[in-house]
């Protein structure tokens, strides 16, 4: 016998609201509908798409895809694979309001990070919403730490090549991994205080990041000020 998902589709309210992901998968996916100042109405929308893979979309009343995240989901933690929005729907804050679905979808099922793998310069974007780097291997440390180095920054090119020295003649990089990801942290900042319009710096950036559970709860009111900046109601 088939068995058919029978459950009622939401109605877009403002309040945000959860749903099971499907009869067999008890993963809570939210939904929720913002007033945006430009595009009216919008309604964000988490489903599951395939096992253990999830899609948030955010559409207009004429179902007109503006911005979507696809991510995957374990009992453990998220890991965001994309987010992409269509070119005339960029820099209008759609990718905050995904990023804020992602993070309600983290807290609600009691999950501890959040994990993605940041292209060239999305790490100006992903930092904003407390995202740190998290480099666990050495490969990747020297490839983003040659990468600092060649921006001639000389407040960070000299500590850089000290620690590139230094994975060099040791396998113990448990300490040099977290003073590497403590300069990318200070680099990504220091571009986006001084100079946000350098984008060149991060053209051949891999870099992973997190955002935990912790770290969400410690910046609860910046994060609760996004939520009553776009009117969705939530609260941590």
């Amino acid at each position: 016998m088939q068995v058919q998902n029978t459950y009622t589709p939401l109605n877009f309210e403002g309040k945000v609201k959860f749903k099971r992901a499907s009869l067999f998968d008890r993963k809570k996916l939210c939904s929720f509908g913002v007033e945006h100042k430009e595009f009216g109405h919008l309604e964000v929308a988490t489903k599951r798409t395939h096992k253990g893979r999830y899609l948030i979309t955010i559409n207009n009343p004429a179902n007109t895809r503006l911005t979507k995240e696809s991510f995957c989901m374990t009992n453990d933690d998220i890991y965001g694979v994309s987010i992409k929005t269509g070119e005339p729907y960029r820099r209008k804050h759609l990718g905050e309001i995904t990023r804020l679905a992602s993070i309600i979808t983290m807290l609600k099922n009691g999950l501890k990070e959040i994990n993605i793998l940041s292209l060239n310069d999305a790490a100006l974007f992903h930092s904003k919403y407390k995202f740190e780097p998290y480099i666990t291997d050495r490969h990747s440390a020297v490839i983003i730490l040659k990468n600092i180095a060649s921006s001639n920054i000389q407040k960070f090119t000299d500590r850089v090549k000290v620690i590139l020295e230094q994975l060099k003649k040791t396998d113990n990089t448990e300490e040099l991994l977290k003073s590497a990801n403590e300069i990318v942290s200070e680099f990504i900042k220091h571009i986006q205080k001084v100079e946000p319009q350098q984008k060149n710096h991060f053209k051949h950036w891999g870099l992973s990041m997190r955002l935990t559970r912790e770290n969400v709860v410690q910046n609860k009111d910046f994060f609760n000020a996004l939520f009553a900046k776009h009117d969705i109601d939530y609260k941590i």
